[in-house]
């Protein structure tokens, strides 16, 4: 959110830790009860930025706000595949301007 008189460039360089674009696939898994009409695994999913306190993804299916989600990451290097998993929890989540599917904004939990 910009506050009065602030511009969203000011409000983006006010991040806790310093993004990086990457190109890596994503794998979503919510945590915790499963509920019959909740969304199972996403695997169609593309990381657009990531930090040591988040990330950005493309996913096919929207998660509700402060959901639970085991994020695996595979990321391809110049000689070697590089795969991590963390926890985070969804703290904004809008459909893509192609209205096929969303984008969300994931905090990784502490630790």
């Amino acid at each position: 959110m910009v506050s009065a008189g602030g511009s969203l460039r000011e409000a983006s360089n006010r991040r806790r830790f310093a993004r990086q674009s990457m190109d890596c696939l994503v794998q979503v898994q919510p945590i915790g009860s499963v509920q019959p009409d909740s969304p199972g695994c996403s695997s169609h999913c593309t990381c657009h930025d990531i930090s040591d306190g988040g990330i950005g993804i493309l996913a096919d299916r929207a998660y509700p706000v402060k959901a639970q989600l085991l994020i695996v990451l595979q990321c391809e290097g110049r000689r070697q595949t590089h795969i991590t998993s963390r926890i985070g929890s969804v703290v904004w989540a809008k459909p893509n301007s192609n209205g096929q599917n969303y984008r969300l904004g994931i905090e990784f939990r502490a630790g």
